[in-house]
């Protein structure tokens, strides 16, 4: 049964009983150091090895240890609380042993318990009708329901749960009886099984262990250092070994789910198998005979046979021997005052034992917790990384997907390798370069003089039209699938962070702040994008076409001065002319080196300007790709990542604690557990 999970909180451990007593003794040996007469030569001498606790002081510390761990790891401790404090009673004072039978109503454990305790030479009606009946009355006041303890007296006495009667077998073997019909949880029964030094579970041959909570009470006594099974025989159809054999199969299933099952001792798992109604028909036969004064010696001597047969039959005997067994021997005999503790300190040490394992359960589902919160993490930041990703992608890539385009096929497309590859930026350049080239193309080197004028204002229209069209388009489009992206990566963050209310990682700090985030942030992404590209185009606009008008001026003045030149040439060399070619020649000659002369300066400077113009065109555009990858990484991703970012880096701290909290605790538990596994090697 593993109990629940909360949050591991460190706090600082109180000295432990022994610790107090390991000071007080050094503290006396070095008092009475300190006051020898040798004292002021010689040093005091340290013990060589540490002092080992008595085994009652090692199992107290070992239970307020234990109990002090499972309050800080356990969601419910308070059934273990009651059990420790019971315990840690129970260490007080020396006891008899203790052997408690577990059984629900249908097992036989009444008539089991009856058959142990039942003498049939007594001749005591009232110890027996008080031995049978002893549940008659568990509805009158002060009568538990549940559990009742058996104990050897000379006198017959019944206050509330403790029944004292006379019996030989209890007083020759210095034990008491405890008896626990199975009708609450096992984990509340565990409180009742604090003084139990041997137990004895039952059930029968009907239903082995589907019997209800069995299996249960299988998981719970594992570790139990006397534990005993007892397989009462209702059923006669089949044989005992058929019966114990299918019992044991059924209890190494169960136990194979238990992770320290296969830690425990071979022999307390065995399985005794008895009779509990030929034992009580070999009583009354038995009682028959006694109380039978007309009967005939033959009859006397068929009736024993069969008494004896059916006493055999039933195993009770078995049953005895191997209980008596199973307890250390008691009385004067106890080689050290310590071994008058060594029952109780080995069912104290069993409920530390359990006390442990629930708390490395709970170990266990806070480390898959952190395990768990650790992939909500991964995920997220894998999640986010994969959409910037293809939002970039799609963003840059002229080839994706755009307004009224169809996606094209995965051969087909362009592969985004980052800030080199802008080709959506490219390709709207390109087609503006067009655009403005028709209108560049109207001028010429023969219209060029007298269109000069309005060069400037139809390169401004072409520009304010023409000027990244397709990429402002694109940076529309992608603002809306932007916005859904914000969208789908808040709420994948909002995701990540929730958790039940108990859970240590849901924290109100870490949600106000992604509430935060969400009411501050803009769900418009073109604003940011769009700024540079209206700041090149002012560029262009203020800039390069004035660049462009002044060259085409200065183009236009050199073609006025060259002309008026080449008219004055022609016409001071033209009587020389007229004399060697004639006037009409010379004058056909003059006026066609004057138009080739005057389309040459035109033309080539034209052609240089613009030249330069598109040189600037091509700086400014590269410019225009840096500011709008510079703009997309500094104000959209960070825009786009900004909760996700948050709530995994808030995520990441919670479970960077927790990973502390968590080792510290398994750093306790282990010093524990070497604790207990010494302890246990005492006691074994």
């Amino acid at each position: 049964m593993k109990p629940a999970t909360t949050k591991v909180i460190r706090i600082t451990a109180r000295p432990s009983e022994g610790l107090r007593w390991a000071r007080s003794l050094i503290k006396t040996a070095s008092t009475a150091a300190a006051l020898s007469p040798s004292s002021s030569t010689s040093p005091p001498k340290l013990p060589a090895e540490p002092v080992e606790l008595p085994l009652r002081l090692a199992t107290r510390n070992l239970l307020k240890s234990s109990i002090d761990l499972a309050k800080r790891t356990v969601e419910r401790p308070t059934p273990l609380e009651n059990a420790v404090n019971q315990s840690l009673r129970d260490l007080e004072v020396a006891r008899k042993p203790v052997v408690a039978f577990c059984g629900d109503s249908k097992s036989g454990l009444h008539d089991i318990v009856t058959a142990l305790l039942e003498e049939p030479l007594s001749n005591d009606q009232t110890r027996r009708n008080a031995l049978v009946g002893r549940f008659d009355d568990r509805t009158s006041s002060g009568v538990s329901q549940n559990t009742l303890r058996i104990r050897s007296s000379d006198s017959l006495d019944r206050t509330g749960n403790v029944l004292s009667l006379r019996s030989s077998w209890l007083s020759s073997h210095g034990f008491d009886l405890l008896e626990l019909p199975i009708t609450s949880t096992p984990v509340s029964l565990l409180s009742d099984l604090v003084s139990a030094d041997h137990i004895i579970l039952i059930t029968d041959n009907i239903r082995f262990s589907s019997q209800p909570s069995f299996a249960s009470y299988i998981k719970l006594l594992a570790n139990h250092p006397s534990l005993q099974i007892v397989l009462n025989r209702i059923n006669k159809s089949t044989t005992a070994f058929q019966d114990e054999y299918t019992l044991a199969s059924e209890i190494k299933s169960i136990l194979e789910e238990e992770t320290n099952a296969e830690n425990r001792h071979e022999t307390t798992f065995k399985i005794s198998v008895v009779s509990s109604n030929d034992a009580l028909e070999a009583i009354d036969i038995f009682r028959s005979v006694e109380n039978s004064s007309n009967a005939t010696a033959a009859a006397k001597a068929a009736s024993m046979e069969l008494y004896q047969a059916k006493h055999k039959a039933s195993s009770i005997s078995d049953l005895s021997s191997s209980l008596v067994s199973a307890l250390p021997p008691t009385g004067s005999g106890t080689s050290s005052p310590s071994d008058e503790f060594l029952t109780q300190s080995r069912t104290g040490a069993f409920i530390a034992s359990h006390v442990l394992a629930s708390c490395q359960s709970s170990i266990d589902s806070a480390s898959a917790e952190l395990m768990g919160a650790e992939r909500r993490v991964k995920n997220l930041r894998e999640v986010l990384r994969a959409e910037l990703l293809a939002a970039q992608r799609e963003f840059f890539d002229s080839s994706s997907q755009t307004l009224g385009s169809p996606e094209p096929p995965v051969e087909q497309r362009k592969v985004f390798d980052g800030a080199e590859d802008m080709f959506v930026v490219d390709d709207s350049l390109s087609k503006s370069r067009r655009d403005v080239e028709r209108i560049l193309e109207r001028y010429t080197w023969w219209n060029l003089p007298w269109r000069v004028d309005d060069l400037q204002d139809e390169v401004v229209g072409a520009v304010a039209e023409h000027y990244a069209k397709d990429l402002r388009a694109n940076v529309h489009f992608h603002s809306g699938k932007l916005s859904f992206l914000s969208k789908t990566l808040s709420e994948e963050s909002e995701r990540t962070v929730a958790f039940p209310p108990t859970s240590p990682f849901n924290s109100a700090i870490l949600q106000n702040t992604l509430s935060q985030i969400s009411r501050s942030s803009s769900p418009h992404f073109s604003p940011p994008i769009l700024t540079p590209i209206s700041s090149r185009q002012s560029q262009i606009s203020t800039h390069l076409v004035p660049q462009l008008q002044s060259r085409a001026e200065r183009v236009v003045a050199s073609f006025y001065a060259l002309s008026f030149g080449s008219l004055g040439a022609a016409w001071a060399s033209s009587p020389i002319l007229f004399d060697v070619l004639g006037m009409e020649t010379a004058i056909g000659v003059g006026a066609l080196g004057v138009a080739t002369s005057l389309r040459v300066v035109l033309l080539r400077g034209w052609e240089r300007a613009v030249k330069k113009w598109w040189e600037g065109w091509d700086r400014v555009g590269e410019g225009l790709g840096r500011d709008v990858k510079v703009a997309y990484d500094e104000q959209v991703v960070p825009q786009l990542t900004r909760k996700p970012n948050a709530a995994a880096n808030g995520l990441q701290e919670l479970v960077e604690k927790r990973e502390k909290d968590v080792a510290e605790v398994e750093e306790e538990m282990k010093g524990l557990t070497h604790t207990l596994e010494a302890l246990q090697a005492r006691i074994k």
